[in-house]
């Protein structure tokens, strides 16, 4: 949360397999890899909300119990 990340690059999160929760709330992020998340497979809650999306990729996220998305206006409007 809040560390200025401005993308999500494919592999960010290489070995983090184990990974539940993850917040990348109030940051810049804008752009996020089509397969940032796919070996993701344990994560249950993710927050990326307030940043500046335009697109949102869901593969390797089966087994969200929870998204926080809020606050991504462009994202929204994409959606429109």
């Amino acid at each position: 949360q809040r560390n200025q990340i401005h993308q999500i690059k494919e592999g960010t999160f290489q070995g983090l397999i184990s990974l539940r929760i993850l917040d990348l709330s109030r940051n810049l992020i804008h752009e996020i890899h089509n397969r940032a998340f796919a070996k993701l497979g344990s994560i249950t809650n993710l927050d990326i909300s307030f940043n500046e999306l335009t697109s949102f990729p869901t593969e390797g996220l089966n087994g969200l119990n929870q998204l926080k998305l809020v606050g991504n206006f462009k994202l929204k409007e994409a959606l429109a």
